[in-house]
């Protein structure tokens, strides 16, 4: 397929995500760039996530089972010269697309980190919050959603191997042979409420599949163990204006951080 140069495929993942999906879709069907193409991939939801996207004119494709092969699916249906992942709990401002291409005008760079700001519901969401603000542009916690259509075709896309990491494991492919550009105006991540033992359950997973990611960036993998690497210290000044909800948070933190070797522990004692 001939690709469009200045056309831009937008991706969205989502299962099951009816309190979300609209904020999200209108906010990419009002950019400011006039030429993005919006599309869904849905993982067999059973709520009315789908019906409201198509009532919106959006494209909807059904694609599981995970997020690299959805996301992988979208970007193969479509012929736009860029794009752009995003889950159908963000909610993007209007010039995220005319921002990001204005970065790739310089043709080194293959794909755009776009800053989150969380927000949600619950003591444990506030915690969340707080993390974030903590991590500067650059952290490890960040990954591209935003690529140039040839850089992500000569990656090979996501690793549909990946389940929680492929994100990461993209971009630090795509580091290998590109550069990586950072926009300014933040994407909103609704967090939803976040619940402890949820949480915990969610690292554990994703600890266990970690195996394929680590074998493949073991330098990365070791730097994004470490879930402090002095963000927190640098940022005392916030922190102490908030001890009780601060000291919840490192908390919280350690226990995703165990969660997360439990599960790499778990995942290596069964590969074996």
């Amino acid at each position: 397929m001939e690709q469009k140069e200045k056309n831009v495929a937008v991706v969205v993942s989502a299962r099951n995500e009816e309190a979300d999906i609209t904020a999200c879709l209108k906010s990419l069907l009002t950019q400011d760039h006039p030429d993005v193409e919006v599309i869904l991939v849905d993982n067999n939801s059973t709520d009315r996530t789908a019906q409201i996207a198509e009532s919106l004119g959006v494209r909807v494709e059904n694609k599981g089972p995970e997020r690299s092969a959805q996301r992988n699916h979208g970007a193969r249906i479509s012929n736009a010269g860029f794009v752009c992942f995003l889950d159908a709990d963000m909610v993007v401002p209007p010039n995220m697309v005319s921002e990001c291409l204005a970065l790739m005008k310089n043709p080194d760079v293959g794909a755009v980190v776009i800053p989150e700001d969380s927000f949600g519901d619950g003591f444990w969401t506030q915690c969340k919050v707080l993390e974030r603000k903590c991590y500067p542009p650059g952290s490890y916690i960040e990954a591209a959603r935003f690529f140039r259509r040839a850089a992500f075709d000569a990656l090979n896309g996501f690793d549909e191997e990946l389940t929680g990491l492929e994100d990461l494991d993209l971009h630090q492919r795509c580091l290998e042979k590109y550069e990586i550009a950072h926009s300014v105006t933040p994407i909103r991540h609704h967090e939803g409420r976040i619940r402890f033992f949820e949480q915990l359950k969610k690292k554990f997973y994703y600890g266990s599949r970690s195996a394929t990611y680590a074998k493949k960036h073991p330098g990365a993998f070791r730097k994004q163990g470490n879930p402090f690497r002095g963000y927190f210290l640098k940022e005392w000044k916030r922190l102490i204006k908030t001890p009780i909800m601060t000291s919840a948070m490192l908390f919280l933190k350690c226990c995703e951080l165990s969660a997360g070797g439990l599960g790499i522990l778990w995942g290596t004692l069964r590969r074996r």
